[in-house]
Formats: structure tokens, sequence, C-alpha cells
């Protein structure tokens, strides 16, 4: 949202999980609508599963519970700055599992496509043999060709820790 939002108003927080609160009267256009809405949701926890992200809505507004939760406990994000999953589970919001950073060091601490046959990140076939490569700052780096794909990805994890420090994701 473009201004900011006291999110304490309309959510309580709970281990990773939000919960919506009862509303007041001046939220609604009428008391029927209140009391219909009070009845369906205060107390219920909130968040639907889109792409691996759990999302909600208030005021006509969509925002990922993530987001919702680092400010409840945080503030707002600042300007250019993304909130991190660092065990990589979207749907996994405890406060401990958040962090804030950069586009560039979420990107960083992606898990690996599900399309990727080999089953290893970083790890792409060459003929017989396998390459190791490791993106950084928008270079691609090349780790050398291996006979096996684990011992591959081992270059590449090594890469990464050494590169990416705490954002590195095997």
């Amino acid at each position: 949202m473009d201004h900011v939002v006291n999110w304490n108003t309309y959510f309580s927080y709970d281990d990773g999980i939000i919960r919506w609160k009862e509303r007041p009267l001046v939220h609604f256009c009428n008391d029927r609508y209140w009391r219909t809405w009070n009845t369906k949701h205060a107390g219920k926890p909130t968040g639907a599963d889109i792409g691996g992200y759990l999302i909600t809505s208030v005021a006509r507004r969509r925002t990922l519970v993530h987001r919702i939760i680092w400010e409840m406990h945080n503030g707002p994000i600042p300007i250019g700055m993304v909130i991190d999953h660092i065990n990589g589970d979207g749907i996994d919001n405890r406060l401990d599992n958040l962090r804030i950073c950069t586009p560039t060091q979420n990107r960083r601490n992606r898990r690996m496509n599900t399309n990727n046959k080999l089953q290893f990140k970083g790890v792409t076939r060459n003929k017989a043999r396998f390459k190791a490569n490791i993106d950084h700052d928008g270079v691609r780096y090349h780790l050398g060709t291996f006979d096996t794909p684990e011992i591959a990805h081992a270059a590449y994890c090594d890469a990464a820790n050494r590169l990416h420090k705490e954002f590195a994701h095997p």
C-alpha cells in the first residue's frame, strides 16, 4: 500500500500465522455487513497460497502475508528492499524465518528450479560430464567441468557459500 498501514488493527500474529481481529462497525457500511464479516472471519487465519506465497486482501488491496508480518513487528519496509524467507519456504512466515534484504540478495537464496532434471542447483550436463556455474552481481562464473553431478554441485555450494554468504541456498 502507498500509505503506512497499521496492520495490528486488522490482524494478530502467532508463530507465522496472522488471524483476523474483530473489526469495528466504522469499517462497514451497515450493521448487517459488520456482524456477518466478524462472524465469518474474526479469529480465523488469513492467507491463500498463490504461487508459493500466502496473500490476503485488506481494503480491496492484495498484500503478501510475510510483508504484513514484517511490518507488524518492524515497521515499514524501506523502498527498494524485500522480505526474504531464510529457509526458502514462502509459506513459512515465522518471524525468525524472515529477513530484510535487497532483491539481489533474495535471488541468491532461491531454491532449485523444479524443472531441473539433474536435481542439483548450479549444475548442467556437458556431454558426458557436468558443468558447474554460479551467477554473482551480474556475472556468470564457470566453476569447472566434473565427472559427476555431485562433485559439480559441491563446487557450486562452495562458491555460493563464499560469494552469497548467508544468502547461499544449496
